[in-house]
């Protein structure tokens, strides 16, 4: 009896079918066939079937869930001997598996049964089948690495042809192309299309941040592809996406599309220079675009003045200055000012910076010697940094050397070059710092020059109706401040170089600080006869 039931156990099995795309199960690959084959298989040969699994989808990677399944099961039932499937690229097409599979045929004296190729494969074969089986695992391996390649190939020469290889972003939708039916093509989606372009007029606007968008977006009924609110990541990455206008990003290129363009590129600009500014610190919570924010701190605890987006009850939409009051020992955090308040006690700065002709020529001579000192200091810290980063990345190739040669130990390669990687990407991150810096500094005395000879007039032209002139009016302070508090309605100033020298030449009385404003001055007492 006992010899009996040890011969049923020695003859426990399981099947194991995959079928990874339409084409090799209209090939003749189909679950079903296999499924057939290794049955008819496990009769001639008086096999017990315990269990079968079947995967549909791609064995490219180790992870699917019914072979991670069979693993598991034939671990926890040793009962099983037989491993059968049809051929090995069915079985597997990468390292950790064979890798799995060689462990249970020594722990479990597991076989596995390769049906089509005739052979069986355990603990015991000779030493030139286990080779031959891991040959044909790395040619099936290096199958699907090759059809990947050639896949991309296709995709990436579609690009260069203006034909997007993707899904269709938010807006469009893929279609056949009418001249060429076998190609898809990216076309308009006239459902979605005109709330797309609304997304980016708004956003232009400056008023939106990404969650208003969202919440926009959401009103209207559009959920994504699973069923979910669009989150305002989607947004952001959609406001960022050149395809609306005409291109797109394929493999980090970008191409000019075909497909039909939903806005123009001034309005995608326009959003992008929204961004920029937003990203500048230009905006409050939530991305809310706030005009005086970045350069005004409290008088009382020398904190930030930041603004704050409110709604009334009839549903207008307002912003209000305070304090952050971030030490939580301001006795101002409960001063609020509007903008129209603010903009009051802001304006004097600038009514008294009238240009001349002459002025304007010193003011431009001045720009030009503060270029020349900026870039010659620039170019010896950039200077610096190269060297720094030579330095480095010859010493990250001799320790790359010295452990090919043996020179070193494993752990002291990798906590050096550890080490040595951070120094580097420090210096490349200071580098780019560096570039960016630079922009900033030739965009604000472009900005100047521009507006400094009528920079009074300029001010008072700005009405403040489109909330992209109050940003500018932010921008203009940004540029000819180099320090302001506000406390009690009062606020004290330090004009930036060279415009103090500017103020002195105009005779201005603020030659250090500006003098001490009040919100809503009080009348004078009349003089009496």
């Amino acid at each position: 009896m006992t010899e009996k039931k040890d011969q049923i156990e020695t003859n426990n099995a399981v099947l194991y079918i995959r079928v990874s795309s339409k084409e090799q199960a209209e090939g003749g690959y189909s679950l079903e066939a296999q499924n057939r084959l290794l049955r008819e298989y496990a009769k001639q040969k008086g096999f017990r079937i315990v269990h079968e699994f079947k995967d549909e989808e791609t064995a490219k990677e180790s992870g699917r869930r019914a072979f991670n399944e069979m693993l598991f099961f034939i671990k926890e039932n040793p009962s099983i001997k037989h491993l059968l499937v049809e051929k090995t690229d069915r079985l597997s097409r990468n390292f950790r598996d064979i890798a799995t599979l060689e462990d249970l045929m020594h722990k479990q004296d597991i076989h596995i049964v390769l049906v089509k190729e005739n052979v069986e494969i355990h603990k015991d074969s000779r030493s030139n089948e286990k080779f031959m089986f891991g040959i044909r695992a790395v040619m099936a391996k290096h199958f699907i690495d090759n059809l990947s390649e050639e896949t991309k190939k296709g995709l990436n020469q579609k690009a260069e042809n203006g034909y997007y290889p993707g899904l269709a972003p938010f807006g469009y939708k893929n279609i056949s192309d009418p001249k060429d039916t076998k190609r898809r093509i990216v076309g308009i989606d006239s459902k979605t299309a005109s709330l797309v372009r609304e997304v980016f007029t708004l956003y232009a606007s400056g008023r939106y941040s990404y969650n208003d968008l969202a919440i926009l977006v959401h009103k209207h009924g559009i959920r994504s592809r699973l069923g979910k609110p669009l989150h305002q990541s989607r947004i952001e990455k959609m406001l960022k996406d050149p395809f609306y206008y005409g291109y797109f990003l394929w493999g980090g290129k970008l191409y000019k599309g075909h497909h039909p363009a939903l806005i123009d590129r001034r309005l995608f600009e326009k959003v992008r220079g929204v961004m920029q500014t937003k990203s500048k610190g230009l905006s409050g919570p939530h991305g809310v675009l706030i005009a005086y924010r970045g350069f005004l701190k409290c008088g009382s605890c020398g904190c930030s003045i930041t603004g704050e987006r409110k709604q009334k009850p009839s549903g207008r939409k307002y912003i209000l200055y305070h304090c952050t009051d971030y030490y939580s020992k301001c006795q101002s955090k409960k001063q609020y000012y509007t903008e129209a308040e603010l903009e009051m006690i802001l304006s004097p700065i600038v009514q008294d910076l009238r240009v001349t002709d002459e002025v304007y020529e010193l003011i431009r001579l001045g720009l030009k010697a503060s270029a020349e000192d900026h870039e010659e200091t620039l170019k010896g810290d950039k200077e610096n940094c190269l060297e720094q980063k030579k330095l480095y990345e010859r010493r990250l190739h001799k320790l790359y050397l010295d452990r090919v040669d043996g020179l070193i130990d494993n752990e002291f390669y990798r906590s050096t070059n550890t080490e040595w990687q951070s120094e580097l990407d420090q210096i490349n991150l200071k580098l780019s710092s560096f570039d960016r810096a630079d922009k900033n500094y030739y965009d604000r005395g472009v900005l100047f020059l521009k507006f400094a000879k009528k920079i009074s007039e300029y001010w008072k032209a700005l009405k403040g109706d489109e909330y992209e002139e109050k940003m500018l009016k932010g921008e203009l302070l940004k540029v000819i401040l180099a320090e302001a508090k506000l406390s009690d309605g009062k606020l004290e100033y330090k004009f930036r170089k060279p415009f103090d020298s500017l103020v002195e030449l105009l005779g201005s009385k603020e030659k250090n600080w500006g003098e001490r404003r009040e919100l809503n001055p009080q009348p004078q007492d009349p003089q009496l006869p």
